[in-house]
This record gives C-alpha cells, structure tokens and sequence, in this order.
C-alpha cells in the first residue's frame, strides 16, 4: 500500500477526472519547480478562484479569500499592525501573563465548559471540509434545503457572526470612551488597531480604498486571522516543540545562539526579547523553516488558472483547471 505522501511524489503531475456530472476534474502536482512556478513566477495567472470563495463562503472578503490587488492591500494592512511598537509591546504583556504568571484571562475553567463559538468554529471547519469532499451542486442542494451538514454549517456561522458583532461592539464602545494612551499596551488589539487613528493605516487604507473602520471590514478581518491563527499555528508550534525536543544538537545550538547574540544565560531572570532581538537568532530561523517545510501546518493548497499555461515540468494547463497540490509532499 502507497502511503498518501509518496503517492504524492510519485505522481508529480496527472489530471484526475471526477464522476462526469461533478466539475471535480483537477491537476495534482507535486514538483517544487512547478509549485514555485505557480506561487511565483505566474502568480497572477493562478487565483484561488470563484469556487474557493464559496467553500470558504462566511469568510466573507477577507484575505483568506482575496486574490490580485485586494489581497496585496489587505497583506500591506496587516504587515503595517505586526510592525508597530504598540504591538510588540502586548505581546509582551500577554507572554509574561501567560508564561511567568500562569494567567491566560482566555482559558476555559477547569469543569472545561461548552462555549458555543469555539464549538460553531469547529462545526464551521468540518463543514468547509465537507464542501471540499462533496461536488458543488450536491452541496450547494442541501445549502438550498438547509439539511444535513449544509443546516449545521449555517447555523455556526450564525453562532459565530453573532460572537463577532459583539467583540466589535465592545471594542467600538471602549475606544470611543478611552484617550489614546489608554489603547497602548495591554488595552492595544487588532480591533484597537483598525478603530483607532492611526496614520500609517489611514494611509494604507486610503491607496486600497478600503474602509477599515467598517463593521463588515472589521467582522471579515477577525474571522480570518482567527481561522488562520488558530489550528495552524497551533500545529506549527507542536512539530516545532517536538523536533527540537528529539534532537538535543539542534536545541544546544539554538541556546547556544540565543546565548552569543543576546546575552542570556540559563537561570536569569526571564524576558522577552524584541522583534529586533530575535531577529539575529539566523538558526533559530533556519529551524522554524526547515520543520515548516517537513511538517506543513496546511498540508494542500488549491488554485484555478486563468489562462492556458504549460508548466516548467511540460504539463499542459488548460483554462479553469483547478490545480490541487500538496506541500507535505514536496522534495526540496
């Protein structure tokens, strides 16, 4: 029996055909000069496509979802909140809560109750796989119908709307109650960011055309970092956690480096260091990437072409052919 990765490997490149009446038929690729090709080098010509937008239909606009010029401007808006001192500064807050303190103000209670947004998110990503698994009209059908998962499936996004519409509103109150130094530090959040003036965003903002400030905006742009920063990264750390833990080498050179370029030493008192700090921490990096690449927290990707395209491998891509690749596959 071929396991699912060097089935993967094998392949390389082939057109799987789904039953006639589907519209399932795509390319599966697995050489990285083909994947790079489509990431890169032709990147315009390989959107995620209408159909994406669809599955992934209660992330409404977001970046998730974007393609071209709007997922530029929504990448440039959210690079400008990760480069801000305000932000660094409640991260730093919020590790020493977390980490020195053992508080984490967003942990369940010990009895572990049911909180009805975080099982609506849940319902929302099985029901995203579901879409993905089943052909469009039959699930579009039961979307129509309200059955089966297609019921269960609106009915979180319901849920999670509703938990979203009242973050927002919360926000929107405080930051029109609060002074601008009030919304420093550990009162300093993606919703402050976005509501509060900011002349960096005001900018960014005007050369997109977006409106940032706007429920739908904001309700669009929470629901998509909260999709993407909550099982990916999650996973990211735990492979991360586990290689460095099986490899002693790797976690000696790690320390050793942190020792040279920060001057920490074991059994000081704790701190956390800077973006610019960690910035010099080379194999540090090397380390995240080098596990990101083995173990892809986002193990498949899917694109549509615009146009007929011929790949660096020779496969022929004809227009509207949905492109699905895996990333845990891949040999670099």
């Amino acid at each position: 029996m071929i396991t699912p990765p060097l089935f993967f490997n094998e392949v390389k490149a082939r057109v799987f055909k789904g039953p006639w009446f589907s519209g399932m038929d795509f390319l599966l690729i697995s050489d990285p000069l083909d994947v790079q090709y489509i990431l890169s080098k032709n990147f315009s010509n390989y959107p995620k496509g209408a159909e994406f937008k669809q599955i992934f239909e209660p992330l409404g606009d977001g970046i998730f979802n974007s393609d071209s010029d709007t997922w530029r401007a929504q990448r440039r808006i959210i690079h400008s909140l990760f480069k801000k001192k305000r932000f660094e500064l409640a991260v730093e807050i919020s590790l020493k809560q977390k980490i020195l303190q053992g508080f984490d103000p967003n942990s369940l209670s010990v009895e572990f109750p049911q909180i009805p947004y975080q099982k609506a998110f849940d319902d929302f990503e099985e029901g995203v796989i579901y879409r993905h698994a089943l052909p469009a009209s039959i699930w579009k059908l039961l979307r129509w119908l309200q059955i089966g998962k297609e019921k269960k499936f609106k009915t979180a996004w319901i849920v999670f709307d509703e938990f979203l519409e009242q973050c927002i509103a919360r926000k929107q109150k405080e930051v029109g109650q609060s002074c601008k130094e009030q919304m420093e530090g550990k009162d300093f959040n993606l919703l402050t960011y976005f509501l509060a003036e900011d002349e960096g965003l005001a900018q960014e903002a005007a050369e997109s055309g977006i409106l940032t400030k706007s429920n739908k905006f904001l309700r669009d742009m929470a629901f998509n970092l909260l999709a993407a920063g909550k099982d990916s990264v999650g996973a990211a750390l735990v492979w991360i956690f586990w290689v460095v833990a099986t490899h002693p080498d790797v976690e000696q050179k790690i320390l050793e480096e942190i020792k040279a370029n920060l001057g920490a030493e074991t059994g000081e008192q704790w701190r956390v260091f800077s973006i610019e700090e960690v910035r010099k921490l080379v194999y540090l990096h090397a380390v995240i990437c080098e596990v990101l690449r083995l173990y892809p927290p986002v193990p498949f990707e899917h694109k549509v072409s615009i146009e007929e395209d011929t790949l660096p491998s020779g496969h022929k891509v004809p227009r509207n052919m949905r492109i699905l690749f895996s990333l845990y596959s891949m040999e670099g």
